[in-house]
């Protein structure tokens, strides 16, 4: 039998899995949940592994039950930080007995703490909403933090770093909004941003400013905005670093109220049309209704839209090649949609809603 050492016992010893040594895992961290039964839903992440950019280790996440099935989100929310194997957020079936743990490699990409959040997802819409505001509000706080702060620094007159900090924080926006369920508020934000851009350039460029006046972009921006941009005013990124910080405060507004949630009245001149929504980035309808009919509780944003009655249709699915305007539960208030199949247009409007078929936004 062949003799180890005396000198390379000892050095295992002192640096083995449980010699003296060894860096210890950080104590898991569990958070108790009540849908029905108590499940406790547990983390656990080695964050030294993570030293530099292209280190790795695993992020382990299991269930404490009775073994009822539940879903757990998983979530990144510093995707700037760190990149989570199978996607920033999921939602992933637990609990049963072959099912009470995962595991996800998690790779540093840049200098910064890991913030990763495990829990149980809701069924409920309501409840799900709330979590996804409450999980957002602080985020989105430090993002106009930061670029009320960076604006303020930016030397005066110099449009390239202004537009490179929109650039910047609209990357910073849609990593806060990867929640799957906020496909439509991202296209909101992306639409937003593009405008503020736009109107930069249109101060810089009288050739741009005309180009820009084509029916099909106007109907497209002033959907967009209920207080027109003055264009003296963005000869040095001003009026275009000012619509920004609109829209950031507009959505920390609509997360700390924990509004982001709406409903929709669809209606047509004709009867029992079928009628279909979904966010222009998101390739997945909701569900055909007929008019007149109500979509209730829908995250906020931009959709586009068809409807159809027989071998008539009117859809918008492309709002700046098609000249018509998206669905926009975050600015417009009026909360009905109707289709007018004689005209071929739909266009949102106030008056009474269906009596026993609308309920009106939340």
């Amino acid at each position: 039998m062949r003799r180890v050492p005396f000198s390379l016992a000892i050095l295992a010893l002192l640096t083995g899995p449980t010699g003296i040594g060894a860096k210890a895992l950080s104590p898991p961290k569990c958070t108790e949940y009540h849908q029905g039964r108590p499940v406790r839903v547990c983390t656990q992440l080695d964050e030294s592994a993570l030293s530099g950019p292209g280190r790795s280790t695993k992020w382990r996440v299991w269930v404490e039950g009775d073994g009822s099935p539940v879903h757990v989100r998983l979530h990144n929310n510093s995707p700037g930080v760190v990149r989570l194997k199978r996607g920033n957020d999921q939602i992933v079936h637990m609990g049963c007995r072959r099912h009470r743990e995962v595991r996800r490699r998690v790779t540093a990409i840049a200098a910064g703490s890991p913030r990763l959040q495990a829990r149980a997802f809701s069924p409920s819409v309501t409840q799900e909403a709330a979590e996804i505001a409450a999980g957002l509000a602080p985020r989105l706080a430090q993002i106009e933090a930061d670029f009320v702060r960076r604006s303020a620094e930016l030397p005066v007159g110099d449009k390239v770093a202004a537009t490179a900090l929109v650039d910047r924080t609209e990357g910073e926006l849609l990593e806060a909004l990867s929640y799957q369920e906020l496909a439509a508020l991202r296209d909101y934000v992306r639409a937003q941003l593009g405008r503020a851009r736009a109107a930069g350039e249109t101060a810089s460029s009288p050739g741009a400013a005309r180009a820009r006046q084509r029916p099909q972009r106007l109907v497209y921006v002033i959907l967009l905005s209920q207080e027109p941009l003055s264009p003296g005013a963005t000869a040095n990124g001003k009026s275009m670093l000012d619509g920004v910080l609109r829209c950031i405060h507009d959505l920390r507004e609509m997360v700390e109220s924990n509004h982001l949630l709406a409903s929709l009245c669809f209606t047509s001149d004709v009867p029992s049309a079928r009628f279909k929504m979904r966010p222009q980035s998101l390739n997945q309808w909701l569900a055909d209704k007929l008019t007149p009919g109500e979509y209730r509780e829908v995250y906020r944003g931009l959709y586009i839209y068809s409807a159809q009655k027989l071998f008539h249709r009117i859809q918008c699915l492309d709002p700046q090649r098609d000249a018509c305007p998206p669905i926009n539960l975050v600015d417009d208030s009026d909360p009905i949609f109707h289709c007018d199949f004689a005209s071929g247009v739909c266009v949102r409007k106030s008056g009474s809603l269906p009596a026993g078929t609308c309920h009106g936004q939340s």
